[in-house]
């Protein structure tokens, strides 16, 4: 069979689960040759990344392959790739296989996977020490190496809150949104 036709691929992500995905689309190719059986769709990814001592690495993930079936005349044909990495380059080659149980031509296609925060284990790593300076109460944070495989990191925002005597964590709202936030400096002029 000739290649499948208008072979698109689009990478997805839900902020909410933090899952990641890739959906995949094609045509049925012009030149069929025969009646087609089943597709063949196989995703690659390649993701460019510094490490937590700062090196660059490079990561190609094993191809995952599928078979779809080909039982109806739909002119789309789809399938989904689930649980994929942030922060990666995906690839996608799609062929339609007629009786001859032979891939005809190829057609492919290529997204690239939103970067993402650093997941919980990464976070983690970050830990309060409380100290005294000159007989004045202090904290300090000192940054952990991390890791940029889910997307470069720019910048750190530490968000320290104050609380009455008493309070804990449960008094907090639930959304942040309803926490005024004040800068350093604007603390520390009053």
């Amino acid at each position: 069979a000739g290649p499948p036709q208008q072979v698109h691929v689009s990478c997805r992500s839900d902020n909410i689960s933090s899952m990641n995905w890739v959906d995949v689309r094609w045509q049925p190719p012009k030149h069929k040759n025969g009646i087609i059986e089943y597709y063949n769709i196989e995703l690659s990814g390649r993701a460019r990344f510094k490490d937590e001592n700062g090196k660059t690495t490079v990561i190609s993930t094993s191809p995952q392959t599928k078979t779809e079936d080909s039982p109806d005349n739909s002119t789309v044909k789809m399938t989904r790739f689930d649980f994929l990495d942030a922060n990666t380059n995906y690839s996608v080659r799609v062929c339609a296989v007629t009786g001859s149980k032979e891939c005809g031509g190829w057609s492919s296609d290529a997204c690239t996977m939103a970067p993402r925060p650093p997941l919980e284990p990464e976070l983690a790593k970050f830990n309060w020490i409380a100290e005294e300076r000159e007989e004045k109460p202090m904290f300090r944070l000192p940054i952990p190496k991390i890791s940029g495989r889910n997307g470069a990191i720019c910048c750190l925002r530490v968000i320290m809150i104050k609380m009455k005597t008493g309070e804990s964590i449960s008094n907090l709202p639930l959304d942040a949104a309803g926490i005024k936030l004040t800068t350093y400096s604007d603390v520390h002029s009053e």
